[in-house]
């Protein structure tokens, strides 16, 4: 979660001069991102590939001989510097990568750079070793935040199904966002309250004739259909956090899927069409293969933004 009012504090890091990518480079450097349009405050991946040409095996470990370091360089919508946490850097800690192969090093961007304003920023990865005379750097790349157009919100009361509350009923906010990334528009939930945000995960993409169906059960989770293809439709439940708790894929039969509440009981079932079977109605990938669903779980664990909260609004 990421606190509205800013309790990260912030440092700007200022880069040396380092050398770029070259044929005679020890160590050549690339990065690419899980995406190139991002909805604000939705967890930003990048993918770092270092192919080692030293003629020696790197190793990349906790000790001061061995420890190899990340930084990015990122600019703004408005060519700033971005901010970066001043307590917490990226870190590469257990790799080899011997002569003439590769390796991949996944980091969380969003976990250590300042990213809450909207509009477009470039991005340069550098790296260096205290094995290496030089340090290297990746060619620039770009990505863009925005806030998407939300299209549908319901508020629910968070259960307190440990009695441990107060009196007080702490609430939450779902809403289901549409945003487009360049080449097509996405749907995302994001769930909010005043103070925080809990989770912005990206559901499926936005299909004309059909929109996200959703309902809320008794106990205050989000049961959310999406259509992925005309016949096959995506089925998530997710809890007041964000986390989600159940997936499934169904398609048309004689009947098509959808989603009924039961008033008496306040109970949500997926009705009607059939289970999907992959491989044959549907092909599950993640858009790169980077990705991993546990990145956009809800954290449970105090991070550098704290596990309550974000900062300001930009």
């Amino acid at each position: 979660m990421i606190r509205r009012n800013g309790t990260a504090q912030w440092l700007t890091v200022g880069l040396i001069l380092l050398v770029g990518l070259t044929v005679n480079a020890q160590v050549a450097v690339k990065a690419i991102l899980n995406h190139n349009n991002f909805m604000l405050y939705e967890p930003i991946m990048a993918k770092i590939t270092l192919r080692n040409f030293s003629g020696h095996p790197l190793v990349f470990g906790k000790n001061k001989k061995l420890a190899g370091k990340v930084q990015f360089q990122i600019l703004g919508p408005l060519g700033e510097l971005v901010s970066s946490a001043k307590d917490k850097q990226p870190k590469i800690e257990g790799i080899l990568i011997q002569p003439g192969k590769k390796q991949d090093v996944v980091i969380r961007l969003s976990d250590y750079y300042s990213l809450y304003k909207v509009g477009r920023y470039t991005l340069r990865a550098y790296i260096s070793h205290p094995q290496l005379k030089d340090s290297y750097q990746s060619s620039r790349i770009s990505f863009t935040i925005s806030k998407g157009i939300m299209i549908w919100d319901h508020l629910v009361g968070v259960p307190d199904v440990n009695n441990k509350g107060n009196g007080r009923i702490e609430k939450r906010k779902y809403s289901i966002t549409s945003m487009y990334d360049g080449t097509q528009n996405y749907y995302y939930l994001i769930v909010e309250d005043d103070d925080n945000i809990y989770a912005v995960r990206r559901i499926g993409r936005e299909m004309s004739r059909y929109k996200p169906e959703c309902q809320i059960d008794r106990l205050s989770r989000l049961h959310v259909l999406v259509a992925t293809t005309p016949r096959v439709f995506a089925y998530y439940i997710f809890d007041h956090n964000g986390k989600l708790e159940h997936e499934g894929v169904y398609r048309k039969s004689d009947t098509t899927p959808t989603l009924v509440r039961n008033y008496e009981t306040g109970s949500v079932s997926l009705v009607g069409g059939t289970q999907a079977e992959k491989g044959v109605d549907y092909d599950q990938a993640p858009t790169t293969p980077f990705e991993n669903p546990k990145d956009y779980e809800p954290k449970k664990h105090k991070s550098l933004f704290d596990i309550t909260g974000r900062p300001e609004d930009a």
